[in-house]
């Protein structure tokens, strides 16, 4: 019992842990790509 307890336990602490790793490294992936974005978008703006 208290097993199969401790086993949910940290199957929901395993998996909110992915999902944070999951979102900063999507976080990390997109920095390069938002930032390119931003330069060209501050390009546009200051040529017109």
């Amino acid at each position: 019992m208290g097993g199969t307890l401790a086993a949910t336990g940290f199957n929901a602490f395993g998996a909110l842990f992915l999902g944070i790793a999951a979102i900063l490294g999507g976080l990390m992936l997109m920095r390069p790509y938002l930032i390119r974005r931003a330069q060209r978008i501050d390009a546009s703006s200051s040529i017109h």
